[in-house]
């Protein structure tokens, strides 16, 4: 697979020892990748990339929630003001996904110690249902067993790790599975995603949206990408 040069990396910085969150962009020069927006917290939990993907626009939601049940009903109910309010959302296909510290189904999901439902996970399915979202992996997985964090001793596995996309997707994704992650103690949960690669672009003409010349970040982003002679 050739990657272009076409590559950036946006970040939210936790504390020095925990959280922060990472979207590092490799553009394939076959693809159409043009961002729009980039919101992110201070305490390294989410990191939101608005971009307009083959003529689609996309919200690419990262995210690293709490330890706590209390914690993470707050956090997410952030995220879902986050997604919901903001009226440039309101057409995106969503894409969300990263380390939210719950199991959706104890029976499934988990496997030594004690499982149980957290009540921040009404929270979360709340999301899920306001933007149409599902769970990918599990959709496809519908009886499978398979853990993306683990502790050794006493043996606790756990599928905390999650790409929740919008259910007009399903068909279009070509490949959802679990992984080894290195120096870690997750896997990581890969998805491709083939209608990118396959939409056909009839004849047309290119007009600037000069709206986007008023938005400081992404005046940045395209003074970082393209080089000033």
């Amino acid at each position: 697979m050739e990657i272009s040069v076409a590559q950036r990396n946006l970040f939210a910085h936790g504390a020095m020892h925990s959280r922060g969150l990472a979207i590092h962009v490799l553009v394939r020069n076959t693809l159409d990748f043009m961002p729009k927006s980039v919101k992110s917290d201070e305490e390294g939990r989410f990191l939101c990339l608005e971009a307009i993907i083959q003529d689609e626009l996309f919200l690419l939601v990262n995210i690293y929630a709490p330890n706590t049940s209390t914690q993470q009903t707050t956090f997410f109910r952030k995220l879902s003001d986050l997604i919901n309010s903001d009226e440039r959302y309101e057409q995106c296909k969503i894409l969300l996904g990263g380390d939210f510290n719950v199991s959706l189904d104890p029976a499934k999901d988990c496997s030594g110690g004690n499982p149980v439902l957290k009540d921040s996970v009404k929270e979360l399915e709340e999301i899920l249902i306001e933007n149409d979202l599902i769970d990918i992996w599990r959709n496809q997985n519908p009886d499978c067993k398979k853990f993306t964090w683990r502790q050794k001793t006493p043996l606790i596995q756990r599928q905390l790790d999650y790409w929740f996309i919008p259910e007009s997707l399903q068909d279009d994704v070509a490949e959802i599975k679990i992984v080894s992650a290195v120096r870690t103690d997750h896997s990581a949960v890969v998805i491709e995603i083939n209608s990118l690669d396959t939409q056909n672009h009839g004849p047309s003409f290119w007009k600037t949206n000069n709206s986007l010349l008023e938005d400081s970040i992404y005046v940045q982003l395209i003074r970082e990408s393209v080089p000033v002679c």
